[in-house]
């Protein structure tokens, strides 16, 4: 086990790699320049200069990756243009949020898109399996922009049910676990939609699969009441496939997590 990890994370190294590579060069080929965002619109050229010699922009893309790379390996990531902060120290305050509404979103996804799954694959072909895959469709189809302004026309201006945004009530004199639960209601059901979409596809699927081989058969002959086959001996096995999504599932969460904190 220890030399299959060790294995993958060796396997990690080169992709990160060619993905910091291409990153920074995107990056760098964007039209726009960073000096002009950082100096106030009637700094001189003389000052422009300055900033990108003190930037390292006046260096050839080779040495500025470099020189990049070097400072990251120490883990000085450079600071924000738009505060003039360390980028580690603004990722490090917003983290807790995004951390948060990623693991309800997850969680949101494990309890409703399991389930889901494993009624689909129970009631293959029936009336349950087509609902429960019309409503994996329309919520992997939906972009989460689209699904936050919905839900916050809905519950927020029409019924007025749960607040449009924030963490906490501005106007509250002190924060509470149940006012941070309002406000997390309507952010994680639009990132965790998708998911629950996702997880009752891929759970069906897998399980399927799993029911199709010859020791349910066997468990079924024996006598096995059909939960017992569905429960233990076929979702025990489905669980490894699902579970590796989920590591995937959450790189994902945390990314979609801005569109949706953007919306909120």
């Amino acid at each position: 086990m220890t030399r299959f990890v060790l294995y993958r994370l060796l396997q990690a190294i080169p992709v990160l790699l060619g993905v910091s590579v291409i990153g920074f060069a995107v990056l760098r080929l964007t039209p726009g320049d960073p000096v002009l965002m950082m100096l106030p619109g009637d700094a001189t050229r003389e000052e422009m200069d300055a900033m990108r010699l003190a930037l390292g922009l006046d260096q050839a893309l080779p040495l500025q990756y470099w020189g990049w790379f070097k400072q990251v390996l120490v883990g000085n990531f450079g600071q924000s243009l738009y505060t003039s902060r360390p980028v580690l120290v603004e990722v490090f305050e917003r983290l807790p949020n995004t951390a948060l509404l990623a693991a309800a979103s997850l969680l949101l996804a494990l309890l409703v898109g399991v389930p889901l799954g494993i009624l689909a694959a129970v009631f293959r072909g029936r009336t349950a399996d087509s609902a429960a895959m019309v409503v994996s469709v329309v919520g992997w189809s939906m972009p989460n922009f689209w699904m936050g302004l919905i839900l916050i026309t809905v519950f927020s201006v029409w019924l007025g049910w749960l607040p449009t945004g924030g963490m906490y009530d501005i106007m509250a004199m002190e924060r509470s676990a149940s006012d941070l639960l309002r406000h997390l209601v309507l952010p994680a059901l639009t990132l965790g939609l998708s998911y629950v979409a996702y997880m009752a596809r891929f759970t069906r699927s897998c399980l399927l699969e799993v029911l199709a081989q010859d020791y349910i058969r066997t468990a079924r002959a024996k006598g096995a009441r059909e939960r017992t086959v569905v429960l233990v001996h076929g979702l025990r096995n489905a669980l490894l496939p699902i579970i590796s999504v989920l590591g995937i599932s959450i790189g994902n969460l945390l990314g979609g997590a801005v569109i949706v904190e953007a919306v909120f």
